[in-house]
């Protein structure tokens, strides 16, 4: 089962998956992860190894069903309220949703998602995950 249409590499350097199938529910902004038992893309969170397998970011969804994601690289000015040259990080406590707060409850999955370098862009790329002892 193929769930992505496309991958892109611009030459700007980002790495998009173009047209991942997901549910209609998800939206622009939200970090998702692959549902190991339909293929389709999925909100995620850092509240388990698994949960916190995060592949990227929606950055547009060209139709209800289907989503572009970046991987990596530097977002579109989709976002409004970043703090500059902060670290987001995979909320433990929130689907889909980043943070600024380093996770402290036991056995949630600290999970460095991007940096931001504008008041509406991310630098994304999706760091090492440790787990909270």
């Amino acid at each position: 089962m193929s769930f992505i249409s496309q991958t892109s590499l611009f030459e700007d350097g980002r790495v998009v998956l173009r047209e991942a199938t997901c549910d209609s529910s998800l939206q622009v902004g939200d970090w998702v992860r692959i549902d190991p038992s339909t293929g389709f893309l999925i909100k995620a969170i850092a509240d388990s190894r698994d949960n916190s397998e995060v592949i990227g970011i929606i950055e547009e969804k060209p139709a209800s069903t289907l989503a572009n994601v970046l991987v990596c690289g530097l977002s579109k000015s989709v976002f409004t309220g970043l703090t500059l040259n902060r670290q987001y990080y995979l909320s433990d406590m929130v689907l889909g949703q980043m943070t600024l707060n380093v996770t402290v409850s036991s056995g949630s999955i600290i999970t460095p998602v991007a940096r931001a370098v504008t008041a509406d862009r991310l630098l994304v790329n999706i760091g090492q995950r440790l787990v909270r002892a």
